[in-house]
């Protein structure tokens, strides 16, 4: 089967190991040797899983690849558009915030920057601003954050073009989510501690994980 990368695939795998750049080779190969059919059953020690739509997880231990299915004039592609590795793992990827860690950089820290917190700033507090809350603004259209049995379990406020608020459906602030710069999406909790991230997929949903990169909701 054909495949394809994004820009930001083709950064991650360049920071990997030997190692790594060798296990993302084997599933290259696995993909490029068989059809849509086949690829979803797995060969070699490689798991397909499917998550939602045409939206793939391919599992190498100890790396994940996250994947779209698409077409366009030339057939049938697979969009390889992130990899992951599991915890034990995250250290030989380099830079993995960047600038964009609210540790590091209090631009991006709702506890250090007012203008992004709910707690000081009333614009983005849906208990003080009714127009972002969806409990008493039924024309709020979202987003909505999503388990993966559909039920709607939070909603998000825009702080600014980097970062968004995550608002449980008691309108409870409960973490954010900081904007990596190439695409993706990292989310922290109040305290700053990184608990997970987002990939966003071709049809304008956002497929949430959490800090082992096992798939938890959506976001749209």
């Amino acid at each position: 089967m054909r495949f394809i990368v994004t820009p930001e695939f083709s950064e991650k795998v360049s920071s990997l190991s030997r190692d790594g750049i060798s296990a993302i080779s084997t599933i290259a190969n696995f993909i490029s040797e068989t059809d849509r059919n086949s690829l979803t059953q797995g060969n070699r020690g490689i798991e397909v899983r499917s998550l939602t739509g045409d939206i793939v997880v391919i599992n190498y231990s100890p790396y994940r690849l996250f994947a779209s299915f698409g077409s366009d004039s030339e057939g049938e592609y697979l969009l390889l558009m992130d990899v992951s590795i599991e915890a034990s793992q995250v250290s030989t990827i380099g830079g993995f915030f960047a600038t964009k860690d609210p540790r590091r950089n209090q631009m991006f820290d709702p506890n250090r920057n007012m203008t992004i917190d709910p707690r000081r700033n009333m614009t983005i507090d849906p208990n003080r601003n009714m127009t972002i809350d969806p409990r008493r603004n039924r024309y709020y259209g979202g987003p909505y954050i999503y388990n993966t049995q559909l039920k709607q379990v939070g909603f998000l406020v825009r702080a600014n073009e980097n970062v968004s608020l995550i608002f449980d459906m008691s309108a409870r602030f409960i973490s954010y989510i900081v904007s990596t710069g190439s695409g993706n999406l990292n989310i922290f909790d109040i305290s700053g501690a990184w608990i997970g991230f987002l990939v966003p997929t071709q049809n304008e949903v956002l497929l949430h994980f959490d800090a082992a990169a096992r798939w938890i909701g959506i976001i749209i």
